[in-house]
């Protein structure tokens, strides 16, 4: 280990008119804290991407990423400003459609309800046999043109790009991407 490192420093994180408090644990493949560790764990707590962000401590801005922190004066229950701005995810026109996308996936999803109660109510022997037939073909079209609506759905959130730091949009893709494979699987499963 370097002379000035430690095994980790609470601090206390001052953003806006919120105060934090910071444990920093120093990683098994690192020898000192950085500024660069030091962002991103300002990141994980505050949603403020690193790029976003001017860390201050002591009237310094902390710019160097591999700056270790003790050797800028940081010790335990220091204070650090943090200015920056959140992103946004709702001004975002990718975010927009993603939000437009969830709600086509909501009706999408209430259309595969209704197709799978019709197939639970034939399973049971609610409807005629001579019905039956049709009825089938009926909802075997239906099944095809939601798979396919879906596969679309899939198609356009795989084009909407967010920025690395944006975990909060990349996440709520992921999770939609998610639902609608699994409806896909479903859907499929039943023609």
């Amino acid at each position: 280990m370097a002379n000035d490192s430690v095994e980790g420093l609470k601090l206390q994180l001052v953003y806006g008119s919120t105060k934090h408090q910071l444990n920093l644990q120093l990683p098994e493949n690192d020898d000192v804290l950085t500024v660069a560790r030091l962002s991103d764990a300002v990141a994980d707590l505050t949603q403020v991407p690193r790029k976003q962000q001017k860390l201050i401590f002591k009237g310094r801005s902390l710019k160097n990423p591999d700056d270790s922190l003790t050797s800028l004066g940081l010790k335990q229950g220091s204070k650090v400003m943090l200015l920056g701005k959140k992103l946004d995810p709702d001004d975002a026109g990718d975010v927009m459609k993603m939000k437009s996308a969830s709600q086509d996936l909501d009706k999408l999803r209430e259309r595969l309800t209704e197709i799978s109660t019709r197939l639970d109510g034939i399973d049971k022997g609610f409807l005629d046999e001579d019905k039956k037939e049709s009825s089938l073909r009926e909802i075997s079209r239906q099944l095809s043109v939601l798979t396919e609506s879906l596969m679309k759905q899939l198609e356009s959130l795989d084009a909407l790009r967010f920025d690395d730091d944006n975990k909060v949009a990349r996440t709520r893709r992921k999770n939609l991407v998610d639902n609608i494979q699994h409806d896909v699987c479903m859907a499929v499963h039943w023609t």
